[in-house]
């Protein structure tokens, strides 16, 4: 796990690369910067870093004490979960340009499958 510290210095070389005159003004702010600790945390799962991000920013509120009811004994079960509504919610967002083509196509896939059980 990185510390504070580690990611500030990351994010100033990150802003410095884009050319931002304010970059240290807002890198070194009164902040009180810390990394919480979280009960789900995993160093070796990099393929759910969004889904965890997604959950991060729909359930924290700001409690220092916060936990989104996962754990690492759980995390596995709930990932799938959450991968399935997040995707879900995302095929079927009326921001997504692919909706109605995806639901045709749905339909007609279920209408071929329905047809094919009943014989």
């Amino acid at each position: 796990m990185e510390s504070a510290q580690t990611m500030t210095e990351k994010n100033k070389n990150t802003l410095g690369k884009r050319k931002k005159p304010d970059r240290d003004a807002v890198l070194t702010s009164d902040r009180d910067e810390r990394l919480l600790k979280m009960t789900w945390q995993d160093a070796g799962n990099y393929k759910d870093c969004g889904v965890f991000c997604m959950l991060h920013m729909e359930t924290y509120k700001g409690d220092p004490k916060w936990t989104c009811g996962i754990t690492r004994a759980n995390a596995s079960k709930n990932i799938h979960c959450l991968r399935i509504q997040y995707l879900s919610r995302i095929l079927q967002s009326d921001s997504n340009i692919y909706r109605m083509n995806l639901k045709y196509k749905t339909r007609k896939l279920y209408k071929t499958k329905l047809s094919k059980t009943v014989m």
